[in-house]
């Protein structure tokens, strides 16, 4: 969905977030197996994102518990609801945002807005027009 050379996240950025504490990591087997960033909205409202588990252990439960471990964090926190946001290109079909959007509707998240990429992110550098979707489930 990039143009050539563009990151999506700065290292830069990246260090911010884990030197802010927001930053979760799963270990499997001692090596890290994936990671999630977590933080509040609002005083109700838990966010996660930049969910990302390491290939080999796609499938096996752990980007699961790392969305577990996000909500009961921001249950703990006070948070009565949990949001997160994925990116997906204006048109055609992307066969990984459309898994995703499966797994996230099976754990209980429902689709609550849509917004144009670039007007959040005027210097981004997309290859194609780029919504931002997001999705909220009320924490029990």
């Amino acid at each position: 969905m990039w143009a050539p050379g563009f990151e999506r996240v700065a290292p830069e950025r990246v260090a911010e977030i884990v030197a802010a504490g927001e930053m979760a990591v799963a270990r499997v087997d001692g090596k890290l197996g994936g990671s999630v960033r977590i933080r509040r909205l609002d005083e109700e409202t838990g966010f996660f994102g930049l969910l990302a588990v390491h290939p080999a252990d796609q499938g096996t439960g752990v980007g699961r518990e790392l969305v577990r471990f996000a909500e009961e964090l921001s249950r703990e926190r006070g948070a009565t609801a949990m949001e997160l946001r994925l990116l997906v290109p204006r048109e055609g079909a992307d066969g990984h945002k459309e898994r995703l959007h499966a797994w996230y509707s099976r754990l209980g998240y429902r689709r609550v807005g849509r917004a144009d990429f670039s007007a959040s992110h005027p210097d981004a550098r997309s290859r194609m027009p780029l919504d931002i979707l997001t999705y909220r489930k009320q924490l029990g």
